[in-house]
């Protein structure tokens, strides 16, 4: 039997759902029902989806990273937000992106000390 590893539209997937579910956990009711949030493309599990994908592509700047989304991954992003306002957000959102890794290499961490026993 062959492992296979996930392609990019998978990774992208997996990552929003986890980020999606750990978002509800992190997030400070006054940031997830801040004014406008109805009227917004894209959610904050979006963008910071995006965001954590950008830091994987260490290389590539976030106008480069936001043109190959633009171009490649359009179908799984249909609302696409410009760069600059993807920047805004992206920065707005930095602490609770954080916030959210940590949680997540926590239970990464205790996770691996269970399977070590």
């Amino acid at each position: 039997m062959t492992e296979s590893t996930p392609n990019t539209d998978e990774l992208f997937l997996i990552l929003y759902c986890i980020i999606d579910d750990l978002y509800l956990e992190v997030a400070p009711d006054e940031v997830r029902f801040r004014n406008g949030t109805g009227r917004m493309k894209m959610t904050d599990a979006e963008i910071i989806t995006l965001s954590i994908m950008q830091e994987g592509h260490s290389n590539d700047s976030e106008l480069s990273f936001h043109r190959v989304v633009q171009k490649d991954y359009r179908h799984l992003f249909p609302c696409l937000i410009s760069r600059s306002r993807y920047h805004r957000r992206r920065k707005a959102l930095m602490g609770i992106q954080r916030e959210m890794l940590r949680l997540l290499m926590n239970r990464l961490r205790r996770l691996a000390m269970w399977l070590a026993l």
